[in-house]
């Protein structure tokens, strides 16, 4: 336990989620990775208990974006925007660098920026070829701060729960997900689940996809013969996208003997 007379604040995964407005589950999957702050200590209910301070310079760091949400005015010292004059000229094509950058992902192409000008997320450009003004452009430009503006916006988070707050992840689950950081097969989510659920065997794969058709556990982020590398020989999901199915509420026990048999073909928790 933390000495009484320590000065760390302490946050939870509840605060952390609401302090950077991102889902429960995804502050939860930000837990999991290594370079996260360590857990503190236990508080009531097992809730785990971080470094505040230490999680903002982390996510500072490794998530820019969640960063900026809870520090709207300090967007130039998110590290992944360069900083400059407000009023410097940016190409569309730079814009999408930068968000790219900013998103630690590839870049935006232009096409799709396109059409975020026609919905209003980015707004029309400062300057024009030929509308008089100096310096004389030759595309349409930016200005530094309405492009920032649009990649530092608010992101509306998907939220995919059947009811109940998602749980924080058991001390089983970020074992398997520090040990075990790759991407996970159907099975492997079968054993998971199984598991978090207090189940004696494996949820049924014919269970899980049901589950994938309804919309209760997403899609495959990867399938045979998509192009990525390294090649996928079977669907294949995220940690991140399967937390928000492995820490739903767990279901009520009393699972029927023929449920539990064939490994959960009906999920409580569901």
């Amino acid at each position: 336990m933390i000495p009484a007379h320590s000065k760390i604040k302490q946050t939870t995964l509840e605060k952390i989620a609401k302090r950077y407005k991102v889902s429960g589950s995804t502050a939860a999957s930000w837990s999991l990775d290594p370079t996260f702050p360590a857990v503190l200590a236990k508080g009531w209910g097992k809730t785990q208990l971080f470094d505040e301070a230490a999680v903002d310079k982390w996510v500072l760091e490794h998530k820019p974006e969640a960063w900026v949400a809870a520090h709207p005015k300090q967007r130039e010292k998110a590290t992944a925007l360069p900083a400059g004059d407000p009023k410097d000229l940016l190409a569309l094509k730079r814009i999408g660098e930068l968000e790219g950058r900013f998103l630690s992902r590839a870049p935006t192409s232009v096409p799709t920026l396109r059409t975020y000008i026609s919905k209003g997320d980015l707004a029309r450009p400062d300057r024009r070829p030929d509308d008089g003004l100096k310096p004389t452009v030759k595309e349409d430009m930016w200005f530094r701060e309405t492009a920032y503006a649009y990649i530092t916006r608010s992101r509306k988070v998907r939220r995919k729960t059947s009811g109940g707050e998602l749980r924080e992840p058991s001390e089983f689950l970020k074992k398997y997900f520090k040990e075990n950081p790759g991407l996970l097969t159907l099975k492997q989510i079968a054993e998971l689940d199984g598991h978090e659920q207090g189940r004696p065997k494996p949820t049924a794969l014919s269970t899980l996809k049901s589950y994938i058709s309804q919309g209760k556990l997403a899609r495959a982020d990867r399938l045979p013969n998509d192009g990525k590398t390294p090649e996928a020989q079977e669907p294949m999901w995220t940690p991140k996208t399967v937390l928000p199915y492995l820490l739903r509420p767990i279901g009520k026990r009393g699972t029927s003997g023929k449920a539990a048999a064939d490994g959960g073909t009906q999920d409580p928790g569901q």
